[in-house]
């Protein structure tokens, strides 16, 4: 299978997408129930159709970029869970293209080849996660945009204003996506700076690239007024460090063994053995730090799960590609290929099928099956569970009870009574579901949702008809 990809053909694409196949469709074909993050993008989905403003509308640091997505996406198939694994499996496979592409464009092997392109596909398949349609999948095309662009500034013969521009630019797309990917700016930053051979201000043109989605973005919610909720719900809550895992870091360890390990060796044996020019060892330097930031990443990240490891996937590419085509005996690199494609599987399907206790995918996982009674309803939860929305949909603007709970939390602070008010008035919920006792406080403060609700059952309140 090595030497079938390291011909430079654009024929051996078929294969990709064979393989691709091979290790995608059978996932996709048995969708499990929406994970976290998936009903989470279908919630704000529908929320969008309906015409809400991110931020305004819905209490979520979710980025305006995503969330458009989601509402597109909801648009186009509803709640089917196979259909956006479908737009990820596309996703994916233009993403390990784009990358083949860029690696061969940019020349930084020393043979073109589409090996990269492959790694990258099988490491897509580490997790069942990594077809879950959301921000991270989707700023990852921007981010690979970006890691073209900074090739291109990196090469002799390229020195131009508009490819640090872009590349600013582009990680800015990256970071209204997802947040979180604000960190690759710092990475680009210190990248041009040690290699571009330029002055200064090469950083002030990544500076203006970068800041320009966001001062646009902050303009529009500007002149409509509503720049206080764009901060309050996206900027103050994403630069916070660190979030609620969605997966321990022992799951996360045993998951991804084969490819830490390949990516371990291939350092090692690329620093000892590895014979590059001085343009191909600055961009081996660039991809090390790339590394480097991609696990301050991992430690920033909102909320951790298989899928934020994607950003390892074009560092991986990279590296273990260079280790396959270093090794000189070619029955040795196609065993090792091999070796690498049957372990990520193997571990990847046990772990689906919950047959390795060290992997737990339960805090990932959402059940609405104990909630028969309430179904297709409009419904509201005061508390950090989801699985109630299983079978319903979300009234109001709380979705992220964690940036939700303050707003019922302290009803002495008018603003907060004048905001809960306003969003029961605009958007009322069939079913109130809380656990917490937070509606009494409420309905003392705003007589007219009391005269609206009765208590069904202690932690749920209904309206009246």
């Amino acid at each position: 299978m090595l030497s079938y990809f390291r011909i430079n053909d654009p024929y051996r694409l078929i294969g990709l997408l064979v393989i691709s196949g091979l290790l995608f469709i059978p996932a996709i074909i048995t969708s499990p129930e929406a994970g976290r993050p998936e009903l989470r993008s279908i919630l704000i989905g529908e929320k969008i159709i309906e015409g809400a403003v991110p931020f305004v509308d819905i209490v979520d640091a979710t980025g305006p970029l995503t969330s458009w997505l989601y509402g597109f996406v909801d648009f186009l198939m509803g709640r089917s869970i196979a259909g956006r694994h479908i737009v990820a499996f596309l996703a994916i496979i233009s993403q390990a293209i784009f990358i083949g592409l860029v690696f061969i464009n940019r020349k930084v092997f020393s043979e073109n080849t589409f090996v990269p392109a492959l790694i990258f596909v099988i490491y897509a398949a580490f997790s069942y996660d990594m077809l879950a349609l959301t921000g991270e999948l989707m700023g990852m095309g921007f981010l690979l945009v970006a890691l073209n662009n900074l090739f291109k500034e990196l090469e002799f013969r390229t020195k131009s204003d508009d490819t640090v521009l872009g590349l600013g630019f582009f990680i800015s797309l990256a970071s209204l996506s997802s947040f979180d990917y604000t960190i690759y700016f710092l990475a680009a930053s210190a990248i041009v700076i040690l290699y571009s051979r330029r002055d200064l201000r090469v950083f002030l043109l990544l500076l203006t690239g970068f800041c320009l989605p966001h001062l646009l973005l902050m303009a529009i919610y500007f002149l409509a007024g509503l720049l206080g909720p764009l901060i309050q719900y996206y900027y103050l809550p994403n630069l916070r460090f660190g979030g609620s895992a969605l997966m321990d870091a022992r799951s996360l360890l045993y998951l991804s063994f084969i490819p830490a390990l390949y990516l371990t060796a291939s350092l090692l044996m690329l620093n000892r053995e590895a014979r590059f020019s001085k343009y191909q060892s600055q961009v081996f330097q660039s991809m090390l730090l790339w590394t480097g930031f991609s696990v301050v990443y991992v430690l920033y990240a909102g909320s951790l799960r298989p899928q934020s490891l994607i950003t390892f996937a074009p560092c991986l590419s990279y590296f273990v590609s260079q280790l396959l085509l270093l090794i000189r005996r070619r029955r040795f690199a196609e065993w090792a290929l091999w070796i690498f494609l049957i372990g990520v599987v193997l571990i990847s399907t046990l772990a689906r099928h919950d047959k390795i206790v060290q992997i737990d995918y339960n805090r990932l996982r959402v059940s609405g099956a104990g909630h028969p009674d309430v179904r297709e309803k409009r419904i509201v939860v005061l508390a950090d569970d989801l699985s109630w929305y299983v079978h319903n949909r979300l009234a109001t603007p709380f979705l992220d009870w964690g940036l939700s709970e303050a707003r019922f939390s302290d009803l002495d602070y008018y603003e907060n009574v004048i905001f809960i008010g306003e969003g029961f008035r605009m958007d009322p919920p069939e079913v109130i579901i809380d656990p917490e006792q937070y509606m009494p406080g409420v309905f003392d403060r705003i007589p007219v949702l009391k005269e609206m609700y009765r208590e069904e059952q202690p932690g749920r309140f209904i309206r009246r008809d």
